[in-house]
């Protein structure tokens, strides 16, 4: 079995952005998608995490690595390949 990862946000349209290529406009996600691997600058791309999502649900924030006194989305995802940005 495979790991399983997970992302916590806290904005749903910074979510559907991300895994839209920085688009802000809903469409169904796939099962496959890519997700930021840190915070990069515009410059410097950085890497990206192809990835196959497994369950979206919200979870109490004091419990995640963002310590927030409020709920927020938990991205749970198998991680499939690092992919280095051009």
């Amino acid at each position: 079995m495979k790991h399983l990862y997970h992302e916590y946000i806290t904005n749903e349209d910074y979510f559907i952005a991300m895994c839209n290529g920085g688009v802000q406009y809903f469409k169904p996600l796939s099962p496959e998608f890519l997700i930021c691997d840190g915070y990069s600058s515009k410059e410097d791309k950085g890497k990206s995490l192809k990835a196959k999502l497994k369950r979206i649900s919200i979870v109490y924030g004091k419990n995640t690595d963002l310590k927030i006194n409020k709920p927020v989305f938990d991205i749970e995802f198998e991680l499939i390949e690092e992919v280095q940005n051009d």
